[in-house]
């Protein structure tokens, strides 16, 4: 009887020993001390892309702790997890300094390195999802409360934060683009007062243009002019230094020379400028003239509105040319938009009047033929897809759909997709033009057309979407749905040039 208790007391003293000591003391309890100074540290640290690898630094370092405790102080492996989680606990606050310092060290490089290869990859045509990536690591470490502006300076978060949003809204997510241009405008007034009207311009590319193409054309365009006014009059000096200062690596595209081209683009959407009265010294929004001496130039009170509202695209797009020499992404983007304008004037039913169809095909044909793309996926992008409906327009079918397609595959390539719904709309137009044979892709195309133009919201495109389904109804010999879907379009007020591309008398 005494042996069986004994036994028993000492089977049960060993399972004890194993349980708590071996299992939960050597081997649960340093686990879950990892956890939670993994977690501390974390929220202490803040910043995951820049503090990950010091959070992995912090746990080898505990371990090396009881590592120690053990070979110089002979301490059983017990005893030390125990020693070590104390020590630990008393060392925080010098470890924090130190594991902090470890982090800023780091940040800053890998701050500048995420932009860089996010300025590199868009204009490479790299991947949505590797910009991703390095658009992620710029926000976590922009917006982080935990790194002091030693680090990474206020100026330096704002540009990385405008260049994000430039790059989400150039790859289709216009709502989330216009979201975040729209507080780094916000977040522009706050900085320096010396610095605000550079943090304003780096702001606007995202926040302008978003705000364009979700239907918001003739305030975008007002909006647009007023901040290229901040420059216009400037002295040359002065422009000088402003497009060096903004022409530092980490914004992806330059604000001031991509201005006069989202201008003319504002006005292709816009069915046109406000071109009543003289231009004045006061630049009041409504005459929307680069500036005084273009306006002289190029304005003539005894052409028709036709001739000044070429002779105003004309102005902007000389304007684009001029300051746009050195960066062939805006030069390329300059001439694509500046084509499509002219394509949506060839619908105006005063052109034959007054015998503008040769100047103007001379005018689109020049503004295409001039985008040099060689590697630049982005500019294929735009011309392919500009080019391709300026064929739609002109009954060109097949070379509109092989030009529409190349776009898609540069699209698909690059990740831009800023003015997806027009091109597949078109694209779905120039399928249905050539036959049946193309039944499949006219579906998808008009499909995915409309989802998006849904999603964008507004009036225009969902109007847009419905023309599209108009023009490839009658071709299928379905007019009443025809007819439905046009009356529809007709209750717009804006963008009525578009949608002539699809229906000719709305």
């Amino acid at each position: 009887m005494r042996l069986y208790q004994l036994l028993r007391d000492n089977i049960i003293s060993l399972l004890v020993f194993i349980v708590v000591g071996l299992f939960g003391v050597g081997y649960l309890l340093p686990r879950f001390w990892i956890h939670l100074e993994r977690l501390i540290w974390k929220m202490r640290l803040g910043a995951p892309s820049a503090s990950g690898w010091v959070l992995n630094y912090a746990v080898k370092d505990y371990q090396l702790e009881v590592k120690e405790i053990v070979e110089d102080e002979s301490a059983p492996p017990m005893f030390a997890v125990l020693l070590g989680i104390w020590r630990r606990f008393r060392q925080m606050p010098r470890l924090y300094r130190h594991l902090r310092r470890l982090r800023d060290g780091d940040a800053g490089t890998m701050f500048k390195q995420a932009l860089e290869n996010l300025d590199d990859g868009w204009r490479t045509g790299t991947p949505a999802k590797l910009l991703e990536r390095h658009m992620t690591i710029v926000k976590e470490l922009a917006l982080s409360p935990r790194l002091d502006t030693s680090v990474i300076d206020e100026k330096e978060k704002h540009r990385g934060l405008c260049s994000v949003a430039l790059v989400t809204y150039a790859l289709g997510d216009l709502d989330e683009g216009f979201d975040l241009g729209k507080k780094n405008w916000k977040r522009a007034q706050s900085l320096n007062p010396s610095d605000q009207l550079e943090g304003k311009w780096l702001a606007s590319y995202a926040f302008h243009n978003a705000k364009m193409f979700r239907g918001d054309f003739g305030t975008s365009m007002i909006e647009m002019i007023e901040l290229w006014r901040t420059y216009a009059d400037l002295l040359p000096d002065e422009k000088v230094a402003l497009i060096n200062r903004l022409s530092t690596r980490g914004i992806t595209l330059h604000p001031v020379l991509t201005k006069p081209r989202h201008i003319i683009l504002a006005g292709a959407f816009n069915d046109g400028p406000n071109l009543k009265g003289p231009f004045d010294e006061i630049h009041r929004p409504e005459h929307p003239w680069p500036n005084l001496a273009s306006y002289k130039k190029h304005y003539r009170a005894a052409h028709t509105d036709l001739r000044n509202e070429i002779a105003w695209v004309d102005a902007w797009y000389e304007e684009a040319q001029t300051i746009c020499v050195a960066d062939p992404i805006s030069l390329n983007f300059s001439h694509a938009y500046t084509g499509f304008y002219f394509t949506l004037l060839l619908g105006e039913p005063m052109l034959s009047v007054e015998g503008l169809e040769k100047e103007l095909d001379s005018k689109i044909n020049h503004a295409f033929n001039s985008i040099e793309c060689q590697t630049l996926v982005v500019s294929e992008y735009v011309k392919y897809g500009f080019e391709g409906v300026y064929d739609l327009v002109c009954q060109r079918n097949e070379a509109a759909l092989t030009k529409l397609r190349k776009a898609s595959v540069s699209s698909e390539i690059s990740g831009n997709k800023f003015a997806e719904c027009i091109f597949m709309c078109a694209h779905a137009l120039a399928a249905a033009r050539l036959g049946p044979a193309e039944e499949e892709e006219i579906k998808f195309y008009l499909k995915k057309a409309d989802k998006l133009a849904y999603k964008i919201g507004g009036n225009f495109y969902p109007a847009l979407s419905d023309a599209a389904y108009a023009a490839v109804s009658t071709l299928q010999g379905k007019h009443g749905r025809s007819r439905k879907l046009a009356h529809r379009c007709r209750q717009g007020k804006k963008g009525r040039r578009i949608l002539r591309i699809f229906l000719p008398d709305i």
